[in-house]
């Protein structure tokens, strides 16, 4: 379990950064991180290493993970809606309708998911998630 410890690098973004400083590292650093772990949220199907996938949603790359929903295996998605007031998000698409279970605005580049700020909705629980960026080294 070290050994596997010992190849991820959380990439964390200073908050007390200014913009312009914190804006250049989030693009330095997000643009070899490849991986988001999402904590500390009250759906425990919502919890889990998500993975930079080759699509994309509103000419953004999502994080995508596998997991369950009632019963189905499903895939959740870290994704950005640029129509929506608060437009990063997590939930799952169904056959049926979209799931969202939590969102939050976006704090600088759209490339990047906030770490922090996710607010429960529809079929979310509080607490919200806290997000850590991660890459593999």
């Amino acid at each position: 379990m070290k050994d596997a410890e010992g190849r991820w690098e959380v990439v964390d973004i200073d908050s007390d950064n200014g913009p312009e400083k914190n804006e250049r590292c989030k693009k330095q650093k997000m643009a070899v991180a490849d991986t988001i772990l999402v904590e500390d949220c009250g759906m425990s199907e919502v919890k889990g290493t998500y993975k930079l996938s080759a699509e994309m949603h509103n000419g953004v790359r999502q994080y995508c993970k596998q997991g369950q929903w009632k019963g189905r295996i499903v895939e959740y998605d870290i994704y950005f809606d640029s129509y929506a007031k608060f437009p990063w998000k997590i939930g799952i698409e169904t056959t049926h309708d979209a799931c969202d279970f939590y969102n939050a605005p976006t704090t600088g580049s759209v490339e990047v998911p906030p770490l922090h700020g996710w607010t429960a909705v529809s079929y979310g629980f509080n607490p919200p998630p806290t997000l850590k960026c991660m890459r593999y080294i």
